[in-house]
């Protein structure tokens, strides 16, 4: 089911675009997965180097 079409009691129309919906859940998980993994790569890069004077 890509689309529904629901009825509210005013009568008026909603379409649900599921594959839309899908598409921009990714988007936002990928972009909070890759700040996280950033984070963690860098918080362990700063670990390394503590200590090393550059």
């Amino acid at each position: 089911m890509a689309q529904g079409d629901y009825t509210s009691k005013s009568g008026k129309i909603i379409q649900i675009d599921e594959g839309r919906i899908r598409e921009h859940l990714g988007e936002i998980v990928r972009g909070s997965v890759q700040e996280t993994l950033n984070a963690l790569l860098d918080a362990e890069a700063d670990r390394l180097l503590q200590g090393w004077s550059l």
